[in-house]
């Protein structure tokens, strides 16, 4: 069969079936046509049987007056009977005409389930049910209601277990329906006949179908069957049978094509098989190559078994290189030592071990021994030991020595030793200097901390020293590095040292602990002679590169009972009576006391309840006032802000319990930002209260000052609170001159050049200096009170010469003096004979809470004239 044929078959097979699936659809279609066509040709029916009936009704009134009347079949002829009889004929006429549009086919279906008609009044009632089956029910009074309700329609409904299409039609002349419900076996009927057809066709097409894809399998698979068996038989090794040839084309291209494939591989095959024959006569000889290769491979592992301990001796002699190298027989006691190697550390010769045991520097026999006990036991598996040893004339030298076992016993210890001797003098110089490194002070040679413990530990291990341990600091020494240079402070520090080695007595352990802190343990000495010691150091005249200068030094001390105690702890104790000496004044050195203790415990409380004081509002200003007196008349002049604070669980604390922990602890930063801004609040209240304009000064540390910004935030402040800058003042203390000088200069320039006034509190203690008074861009000096206090009494002499130059130099100087402290009349009058400016203290007012303080701002000069030289009562501001 040619291409041609098999293409033609192939799409009358297709045309088949393209033919049933349009017959079906037409089928379909067909069906859809003829339920339209009797959905519509009931609907004319219906309307014209109604329209028949309707005329019919017109000629006799009589059956429209009474519409609620059944139709009983009984009556005259011209009343309910004459209604039955028409109806009844109406109905088999509507059936006759119905089956005769729909065809001879349909009636069966109609005979199996006639349409019904009915006849229904205005309300649903039923007058008329003709072709009902007999003891069929009447359809639902629901459903009659609905169709008398709409008049004239169609549509679906279920009555007896049966759907019926109902069409009904008014009757406008008596207002009656006619209703015809035709049961929808009428409709499935014609439906399963096109069904049928469909089926019928679709079935025949199929099976064409089928047929004729049998023959096109039946005529492609014998041969494809064909081809399929020789090539099972050419798979599983038969190389004489050979592939057919077929008549078709395509068949015979193909079968042409296998045994072309087959020939060749048959070909390669008997080539492969003359190869695997050859490369079979190259294996015996590898085999016997492998044989011969296996002898010499023995061979091999043999001198490598020997390269291998040679080459482990070898090792060894490079190990020892430079060094003596050693052999010793345990059995026999023989000890050899290479000629060449002694002569580098100019060793004697020796034959036994006794003799290089008499080298050994007697100190270090027990650590030998105890090492070679160790190793032969089995403890160690080398020997390993440092030692010194004799070396000719000139002493001892560090050597390290090393052995191994080379032969053991039957028992497996060792039973020859083979080792080397190596020189490690010079890494033991360098280490030590290492030591020496890590445990002293590079800049005085003390002890470091590290160096000073180990050293304490050494000298009091056995428990029975006592002693004192003392924290030693010198006085003022961040003034000696801002004043004088870092160089000047290296060198005070390195000839203090030398003077605690100087001064040292027995045999004292001396450490510097950082910065300008000392540490110092005296042993076996009692608190009277650790006293002494220490007084001499508490004013030291010091010789330097520089020069000569005094040095004073302050510290605590804490006695050392003996074994059990913690040396940090005790530290801790002696920094805590520094402490204390620093504060009741420096140069001095105080014992250790319990109470130190219990007043460390309470700064910490009090550090802790400043954090949370800002936040739960207990902290507060108090204003005191700074009063001029001119003619006899006390003049309002300004008011300092003082900070006060009641703790709801300290109580009231005073100032100078916490402003001292502020400052260390860094809270009075945002402490003195609180209070400006309080004081700024206050004259912002003064000015709208009163009208007057106010100076307020507040109190500002050199951490403030020196603080990220601080100019800004006065400004901001200032702003904030939109008051001149001139109303507020801020005063310093003496402390600036300890600090970085030229940055706080700088700083006190910007808010002089603001109108903020400038006041040096506390003039005349601490770092008092006319030079750097020169330099300060102040306005005001106050005149710290321990001038004050020695004014008006008999031995007070010397003090107001002083107080009287002071205020002298410095209003010549262009400054405003304030006489702070006042609290007596005498010496409220020597200072007004001396000429001060200004005066504050309790004599005149105490520190007032605000509404006090405003209540003295309209009227700020007394009315009346007071003799301050008569005796009296306090001065009253009125």
């Amino acid at each position: 069969m040619s291409l041609k044929t098999k293409v033609t078959l192939f799409m009358t097979i297709l045309l088949v079936m393209s033919v049933g699936f349009v017959t079906a659809i037409l089928c379909y279609q067909a069906h859809s046509n003829w339920e339209q066509y009797a959905f519509r040709l009931m609907v004319e029916k219906n309307r014209g049987t109604a329209l028949s009936l309707q005329a019919w009704l017109a000629t006799r009134p009589s059956l429209q007056e009474t519409p609620s009347a059944r139709v009983t079949g009984e009556g005259d002829a011209y009343g309910e009977a004459g209604l039955q009889e028409k109806l009844t004929t109406v109905a088999r006429q509507f059936d006759d005409e119905l089956a005769q549009d729909l065809g001879d086919q349909m009636e069966p279906a109609m005979a199996a389930a006639p349409p019904q008609q009915l006849l229904l009044d205005t309300v649903g009632d039923v007058l008329y049910a003709g072709n009902a089956p007999p003891r069929q029910p009447l359809p639902p009074a629901v459903l009659l209601q609905a169709i008398a309700g709409n008049g004239t329609g169609q549509g679906w409904v279920d009555w007896a277990g049966k759907s019926y299409k109902v069409f009904y039609q008014n009757l406008s002349a008596a207002g009656w329906i006619f209703a015809t419900l035709v049961p929808e076996e009428l409709f499935l009927a014609h439906q399963q006949g096109v069904i049928a057809q469909s089926a019928v066709i679709a079935t025949v097409t199929l099976l064409i179908s089928l047929m004729g894809i049998s023959l096109l399998l039946q005529y492609y698979s014998r041969p494809l069957a064909a081809l399929t068996a020789v090539a099972e038989q050419v798979g599983a090794g038969n190389r004489q049978v050979s592939f057919p040839i077929f008549r078709e084309r395509e068949f015979r291209t193909l079968s042409v094509c296998l045994e072309n494939m087959r020939s060749g591989f048959l070909h390669m095959f008997k080539e492969s098989q003359a190869q695997t024959e050859e490369m079979h006569s190259l294996y015996q000889q590898v085999v016997a190559s492998e044989k011969a290769l296996h002898v010499q491979y023995e061979e091999l592992r043999r001198k490598e078994a020997a390269l291998r301990i040679s080459e482990r001796r070898f090792k060894l002699a490079i190990e020892a290189s430079q060094n003596a190298l050693w052999e010793l027989d345990l059995a026999s006691g023989e000890f050899l030592v290479s000629p060449s190697d002694s002569k580098v550390f100019q060793m004697p010769e020796v034959g036994c071990i006794r003799h290089l045991w008499e080298l050994v520097l007697a100190e270090d026999r027990p650590r030998c021994d105890q090492a070679w006990q160790e190793y032969l036991s089995g403890g160690t598996p080398d020997f390993s030991c440092e030692f010194r040893l004799k070396n000719g004339d000139n002493g001892y030298l560090w050597v390290l020595s090393r052995a191994r076992t080379v032969e053991t016993d039957e028992a497996g210890r060792p039973h020859r030793v083979v080792g080397a001797i190596a020189d490690i003098s010079e890494l033991k110089r360098c280490s030590e200097e290492e030591r020496y490194q890590m445990t002293h002070d590079h800049l005085t040679g003390l002890y470091n901390r590290q160096g000073f413990l180990e050293a304490f530990q050494a000298l009091t291990q056995d428990g029975l020293v006592r002693g004192y341990l003392a924290v030693i600091d010198v006085d003022d020494f961040k003034l000696i590095n801002d004043v004088q240079g870092y160089q000047a402070g290296d060198e005070v520090l390195k000839a203090f040292a030398w003077q605690l080695k100087t001064l040292q007595a027995g045999q004292p352990v001396a450490g510097r602990m950082s910065g300008d802190v000392f540490l110092l343990f005296l042993p076996e000495i009692n608190e009277a002679g650790a006293r002494n010691y220490l007084q001499r150091l508490t004013s030291c005249l010091l010789e330097t590169p520089l020069g000569t200068m005094v040095v004073h030094a302050s510290g605590g001390l804490v006695a050392y009972s003996g074994y059990g105690q913690d040396v940090l702890a005790l530290l801790q104790k002696a920094d805590l009576a520094a402490h204390a000496a620093k504060k009741q004044g420096k140069q001095r050195f105080l014992l250790y006391e319990p109470a130190m203790q219990a007043e460390t415990e309470c700064r910490v409380r009090l550090k802790n309840g400043l954090r949370r004081a800002l936040q739960k509002q207990e902290l507060y200003l108090v204003y005191q006032p700074v009063y001029r007196i001119a003619d006899g008349h006390i003049h309002l002049a300004s008011f300092e802000a003082l900070a006060r604070w009641h703790s709801d669980t300290l109580g009231l604390v005073s100032p100078a319990e916490f402003i001292p922990v502020a400052e260390e602890s860094g809270f009075i930063i945002p402490l003195g930002e609180w209070a400006i801004r309080e004081a700024c609040r206050f004259i912002a209240t003064a000015i709208g209260d009163t009208g007057r304009a106010v100076t307020v000064f507040v109190n500002i540390s050199m951490r403030q000052l020196l603080g990220n910004g601080f100019v800004d935030k006065v400004c901001g402040i200032l702003n904030e609170q939109d008051i001149p800058a001139s109303c507020l003042g801020m005063e310093i203390t003496e402390s600036v001159l300890a600090a970085d000088f030229k940055a706080c200069v700088g700083i006190l320039e910007q808010l002089k050049a603001l109108g903020i006034k400038i006041s040096l509190d506390d003039f005349g203690t601490g770092y008092s200096s006319l030079t750097y008074l020169r330099h300060l861009p102040i306005d005001v000096l106050k005149l710290d009170k321990s001038f004050i206090d020695v004014l008006g009494e008999a031995e007070g002499g010397k003090g107001e010469v002083l107080a009287a130059g002071i205020i002298q130099i410095a209003q010549q100087m262009g400054y405003q003096v304030v006489a702070e402290g006042v609290e007596r009349l005498e010496q409220l009058r020597s200072l007004i004979g001396r000429g001060c400016d200004y005066y504050q203290g309790f004599y005149l007012s105490k520190p007032l809470p605000v509404p006090e303080a405003l209540e003295l701002l309209p009227e700020s000069v007394v009315k009346r004239k007071v003799d301050f030289f008569t005796a009296g009562p306090a001065i009253k501001v009125e």
